[in-house]
């Protein structure tokens, strides 16, 4: 099958694309600027298009504004196509008003519609037999906190010193820039936990914590219990088997609304080797940063925290390995031109990491898909 394409000269790199597109069906497109097949220099388009024109074929009419605009040549081109009696198939590429020659045809479209949907929708028009294609749903899809163990990967080391360093009764910090990673360490200590220490585990995010009593209010609730005050937590705590609390966000603590009591509290219940809670926490700073004013304290909350992690960016050698795990089920595969642009636009950072592979699988389907700049849009989120 041939067909032919009208176009603003505007829009070319899309009909490159729709012209590989179809080619893969074993569909011969022919445009102006076609390599090798276009008009030749002196050549009337009237002429090459009459002398292949017949009244089956087919003629794909891309529009846009540019395709619209007064003077445009795609006007001539439809109009004589429509004369010469040959099927016109609007293509509403971008958003535009279509001529009013062509409202009484039902346009394909590319501009709502994604790529390979919009192109199924056209290989139809042109009763063309076709299975859509399709690929396996993104495996790059995490957003936040990973609590599927399944999908967590690459911090066995951290999680080992963790536990380690609960076993001999210690705390542990965790310290990493924005969106390194620290929360989905933290839910895994709460999700492995209780097959690794003889303990009680529970996350408190301070998120959405704005004072000390939403603090005790919180705690108690993570920990399965009712309460409000410092001194019904204090009774859970002291109830029962040892607690471990995973506390993300404790940059939350330095806010106005949380006076000094709740960390005196804390370093109250964990301190020592037989205290009845132990705690992990989240940071973006280290505790002795935040809370400088422990230091003229004679027991500052720092002082109780034995194991002080800091969490990095991934090597090249771990991007590689989460890359083949994450696309092992899927048929789909990065070469190596595509490894390395992605470990230059995110040096390892597992978010960027994380939303570079989801952009890039998200091309592999849609040719027409910008992963480049919706990257650069998620890329801003990191502070």
């Amino acid at each position: 099958m041939k067909v032919f394409i009208s176009y603003a000269h505007a829009d070319e790199s899309f009909v490159q694309t729709l012209d590989a597109e179809l080619a893969k069906h074993g569909i011969d497109a022919w445009y102006d600027r076609k390599p090798g097949v276009g008009l030749r220099g002196g050549e009337k388009w009237e002429d090459r298009l009459a002398s292949e024109l017949t009244a089956g074929s087919f003629v794909l009419v891309v529009l846009s504004p540019d395709a619209i605009r007064a003077g445009s040549f795609v006007a001539n081109e439809y109009q004589f196509a429509l004369n010469k009696h040959a099927h016109v198939i609007p293509l509403l590429y971008q958003n535009c008003t279509a001529p009013l020659a062509l409202t009484n045809l039902q346009y394909v479209d590319f501009f709502r519609k994604s790529f390979p949907d919009a192109s199924a929708d056209l290989l139809t028009a042109l009763n063309v037999v076709h299975t859509p294609r399709s690929i396996a749903p993104n495996p790059f899809d995490d957003i936040g906190c990973i609590d599927d163990p399944a999908q967590f990967f690459n911090r066995e080391g951290e999680m080992k010193r963790i536990f380690d360093a609960l076993a001999r009764n210690n705390c542990a910090s965790i310290v990493g820039d924005s969106k390194m990673g620290k929360s989905s360490v933290l839910c895994q200590v709460v999700k492995q936990g209780a097959a690794k220490v003889n303990a009680q585990f529970a996350y408190l995010t301070l998120e959405r914590v704005t004072s000390g009593s939403s603090f005790y209010e919180n705690a108690c609730r993570v920990l399965g219990g009712n309460g409000k005050h410092n001194r019904e937590l204090a009774r859970l705590i002291d109830s029962g088997q040892r607690k471990i609390l995973c506390i993300d966000e404790m940059e939350k603590l330095c806010d106005k609304g949380f006076g000094d009591h709740i960390r005196s509290f804390l370093r109250g219940y964990a301190d020592g080797a037989n205290a009845p809670l132990k705690l992990v926490v989240a940071s973006r700073r280290a505790l002795a940063q935040l809370f400088p004013d422990d230091a003229n304290n004679t027991s500052p909350l720092y002082n109780i925290f034995a194991e002080v992690i800091n969490l990095s960016s991934f090597s090249r050698a771990d991007c590689d390995r989460f890359l083949d795990a994450r696309l092992a089920s899927t048929g789909v595969t990065f070469d190596a031109a595509t490894r390395d642009e992605i470990w230059t636009f995110t040096q390892g950072h597992p978010y960027k990491l994380q939303r570079a592979a989801h952009h890039r699988y998200t091309a592999a389907n849609d040719p027409t898909y910008d992963w480049h700049a919706w990257f650069r849009e998620d890329a801003l989120l990191v502070k």
